[in-house]
């Protein structure tokens, strides 16, 4: 990646689309050019810029300025940032960060104020892929499950699913430390097993809905 500091806005057209592409978003040109608007305003296209104590809001009361491209303070980047993508001051990592809110275009003031991230990550809390790609996983250490759907892998995908059912917490496991799920006797039994633990998953999906409702 060009390492240039200070670019015009416009010249960060490149990393805006390659970033757009990592986190699979799709922009149309309008949203390009609302994105490349919003960096005009945030800091004229130099990704290194720190906000000055001349302005005068929350962040330099706080001795906290906003930094880089899109001037997220160091708090507000870590909580969007990409693994391997941590530098505040790298214009492709803040824009990572930027398309790894699942509210983006709803946030996005459009080039008319400064505005930040209010979504949440796009990954953090499970969902389904459905096209071939790299993709962030565990986020902040937190363990992930991923349940294959092909049907030739049923029986992985029915073990896993007892296991995400079963730890709340502990190691990484492999399906192959489990027994074969089968049409015999002892494949029922297992089946009727592993039946219940989806069952005790829900419960427990349940309790954490039904608990966050009441806060």
């Amino acid at each position: 990646m060009n390492q240039q500091i200070n670019r015009r806005p416009s010249a960060w057209r490149g990393q805006i689309l390659k970033a757009a592409m990592a986190m699979k978003e799709s922009i149309n040109s309008s949203e390009l050019n609302v994105i490349i608007a919003q960096i005009q305003r945030e800091s004229g296209g130099n990704q290194k810029i720190v906000q000055s104590s001349l302005v005068r809001d929350i962040n330099t009361l706080n001795v906290n300025p906003a930094r880089g491209l899109l001037q997220y303070i160091p708090q507000t980047f870590r909580s969007y940032a990409m693994k391997g993508h941590n530098n505040i001051y790298s214009g492709y990592d803040q824009l990572l960060a930027f398309f790894n809110n699942k509210t983006w275009r709803r946030d996005l003031p459009y080039g008319n104020r400064g505005g930040g991230p209010r979504g949440g990550r796009k990954f953090e809390t499970g969902g389904l892929v459905k096209n071939e790609g790299l993709y962030n996983l565990a986020d902040g250490g937190r363990p992930e499950w991923v349940i294959p759907t092909y049907p030739s892998r049923r029986s992985d995908a029915m073990k896993l699913l007892a296991l995400a059912g079963k730890s709340i917490e502990g190691g990484n496991k492999r399906p192959n430390q489990l027994p074969n799920v089968s049409n015999n006797s002892g494949g029922d039994s297992i089946t009727a097993q592993l039946l219940e633990a989806t069952l005790q998953q829900n419960q427990i999906l349940l309790q954490l809905l039904n608990s966050a409702i009441v806060k």
